[in-house]
C-alpha cells in the first residue's frame, strides 16, 4: 500500500485525518485497558503496536486481494501475519456475496482550502451505488469512526467522486467473523470535524508556548 504524505500545492505539511482527530479526541476507553493490562503484567504499548501491526497487516491482504498485487509482508512477524489473516478471513467472507467494483484504494487526497490530507481504504461501486468503504479490525464502534469516514467523504465528494453510502467493515482478528454497517446521517460528524480542523493549529502553537 502506499505510504501517505500529505503537502499542498506549495510544499507545506498537511496533517491527515487521523492525525488530528487522534491529537485532539480523547479516548477514555483507553486508560482503563491500558490500566488493566498493566494489572496483568503487560506494557500497554507493545500490545498497541502489535495490534497496530495486524491491522497494517490485514489491510496490506485486502489491498493485495482487491488490486492483484501481492502484499508486502517481509517486515512482520510470523505471528501476527497469522493474525491477521483470521481478519482477513472476515473480509473474504464479507465479499463472498458481493461484487466489489473498485475505483480506488488507498488513493492519497489533500484539500488546499481546509488544509488537510487523508486516504480513504476503499471507493466503488456496491449494488450499483458508489460507496465509501473502511476498513477496521477492532471490535468496538467508536464515534470517531464518524469523524473519519466523514473527512473522508469530504474527500471524495470535493474532487469529483459522488458517495451514495459510507459503510464500515468490522473485521474480527480472533475468529474471523465480520460486522458491516452502513453509516448514514455524518452531517453532525463533519460539523465536528470543521471545528477540529480549527483547534488542531491553534493547540499546535499553544503547545509550543
Amino acid at each position: 500500500m502506499p505510504t501517505a504524505r500529505y503537502r499542498d500545492k506549495d510544499g507545506n505539511y498537511l496533517p491527515g485525518v487521523t492525525t488530528i482527530i487522534g491529537d485532539i479526541i480523547a479516548k477514555p476507553q483507553l486508560i482503563h485497558w491500558a490500566w488493566k493490562l498493566g494489572k496483568q503484567g503487560k506494557d500497554y504499548r507493545q500490545v498497541r503496536d502489535k495490534a497496530g501491526d495486524i491491522g497494517t497487516i490485514a489491510h496490506e491482504l485486502i489491498w493485495g486481494d482487491l488490486t492483484g498485487e501481492k502484499p508486502k509482508l517481509g517486515d512482520y512477524s510470523e505471528n501476527n501475519i497469522k493474525t491477521a489473516r483470521i481478519a482477513f478471513d472476515g473480509f473474504l467472507k464479507f465479499k463472498k456475496d458481493i461484487t466489489l467494483k473498485t475505483i480506488l484504494m488507498e488513493k492519497h487526497f489533500t484539500c488546499e482550502t481546509l488544509k488537510f490530507g487523508g486516504t480513504p481504504d476503499w471507493y466503488g461501486v456496491i449494488n450499483s451505488r458508489h460507496v465509501l468503504l473502511d476498513f477496521k479490525t477492532g471490535k468496538g464502534l467508536y464515534p470517531e469512526f464518524r469523524l473519519q469516514i466523514a473527512a473522508y467523504k469530504y474527500l471524495l465528494t470535493s474532487h469529483g467522486y459522488p458517495v451514495d453510502e459510507c459503510q464500515l467493515l468490522q473485521v474480527n482478528k480472533e475468529n474471523g467473523e465480520f460486522h458491516h454497517y452502513r453509516l448514514e446521517n455524518l452531517d453532525i460528524a463533519w460539523s465536528m470535524f470543521e471545528l477540529l480542523l480549527k483547534i488542531y493549529p491553534l493547540k499546535k502553537k499553544l503547545w509550543k508556548m
